[in-house]
């Protein structure tokens, strides 16, 4: 009796909260066997089993909201999870540093965070985290597979949000740039197209150190370095001087330095939070054959940010590096001085470093689309203000 009632009760359900192998939902403009087909496209692609593709039947109707999801698995017990469930709760593991502060920021309990990570450990029959009673770091594979996931993850938001949006763009992107060049050069271009594509949001990371894309959630980041060989793209926006300055003031009872090995008689202004010594790097153009420099540098002040160094030799506490994008509106005021211009390393390379963007990640590819040739132009400009500005310092200089 019991089960012919449980029979009647489950025959009763509408078609859309039936979570079956097959895709039941009634005809209609907005029935989803469009989207469910492009969604098994993408799984296919970034399902890890190769001999077991994931197709339309693997997909079903979620009971909760209706959305295309996959087929739901068993984790322990009467508990399950779908494998999208399990990817957000990787992704939030990485973002967070810990399993309990991902389980905070979705609303899981630890056992149930552990769970999800071990079920797609098992998936794929490799470890994807390290873990210790310190912090957790991602495995070679791990590090993979969270690209994988976001991918995923941005893929299946977006579709849901398209067929809303129509054509207008929609989604996040995480973006990461040294902090004045952030503020300086890159944040008009984030303004101009936040403003031509309102239904983007945008998260911005403005940091003095490298960012890791894959392990902190970045979408995007602005490297003013030499690129190491990895499997990213990097979209050349130009380079950038590196400069030593002082202020006038300074330089008026201290003396111009003639050439690096006087700056063992200055006062510097270090960027190297707690080292008591410092190389700063040139280059020797003097002579037919240039040689590279390096002088062991003793700063009377020692600050953590290049700001912080700019404003203290404006005040004439001594002599500074800075990127020619941090000091040239000072150079140009006469606050600061160029020095040792014959001396000066080679320029940094600035890139636009991201992962493969996915076919779907719309706003991503719009962001770059946007960003590289503004970002472009606003270094040659620098460059071009920059050997104006230093030339003229020069010129007061010799005169």
């Amino acid at each position: 009796m019991g089960r012919e009632r449980a029979d009647e009760a489950h025959a009763a359900l509408p078609p859309r909260t039936v979570a079956a192998r097959r895709i039941t939902v009634p005809p209609g403009p907005s029935a989803p066997e469009t989207r469910a087909s492009r969604l098994a496209v993408s799984w296919r692609r970034h399902d890890p089993r190769g001999s077991a593709p994931l197709d339309e039947g693997d997909l079903a109707p979620c009971c909760r909201c209706n959305k295309i999801a996959p087929s739901q698995a068993t984790i322990s017990g009467h508990e399950t999870m779908d494998r999208l469930d399990a990817m957000a709760v990787f992704v939030a593991v990485v973002e967070t540093g810990s399993l309990a502060a991902a389980g905070r920021k979705l609303g899981h309990s630890p056992a149930t965070v552990t769970r999800a990570v071990a079920m797609l450990e098992e998936r794929l029959g490799e470890r994807l985290l390290h873990r210790s009673t310190r912090a957790l770091r991602l495995t070679e594979r791990g590090e993979h597979q969270v690209a994988v996931y976001r991918s995923i993850l941005a893929e299946l938001a977006e579709a849901d949000g398209s067929d809303a949006a129509g054509d207008r763009i929609t989604g996040r992107i995480a973006l990461t740039a040294p902090e004045l060049f952030g503020r300086s050069v890159l944040m008009p271009v984030v303004e101009t197209f936040l403003d031509e594509h309102p239904d983007v949001s945008l998260r911005m990371l403005l940091l003095n150190r490298v960012v890791s894309l894959v392990e902190e959630g970045v979408d995007v980041a602005v490297r003013l370095a030499p690129l190491p060989a990895s499997g990213m793209i990097a979209v050349r926006l130009g380079e950038m001087r590196r400069l030593v300055c002082a202020a006038p003031d300074y330089l008026a009872h201290a003396g111009i330095p003639p050439d690096p090995g006087a700056l063992q008689h200055h006062r510097c202004i270090g960027t190297e939070d707690g080292a008591a010594r410092e190389q700063w790097h040139f280059i020797d153009r003097t002579s037919a054959r240039e040689r590279r420099l390096s002088m062991a540098v003793q700063p009377r002040i020692a600050l953590n940010g290049a700001g912080a160094a700019i404003d203290a030799a404006i005040r004439g506490q001594g002599v500074c590096r800075a990127m020619a994008y941090q000091a040239v509106e000072h150079i140009e005021a006469g606050r600061l001085t160029a020095l040792l211009c014959d001396f000066e390393p080679e320029p940094l390379p600035i890139h636009l470093v991201f992962h493969a963007i996915p076919r779907r990640n719309a706003a991503l590819r719009a962001f770059v689309d946007h960003a590289t040739p503004r970002l472009r132009a606003a270094v040659r400009n620098v460059s071009d203000r920059t050997a104006r500005a230093a030339g003229a310092s020069s010129d007061v200089r010799s005169g």
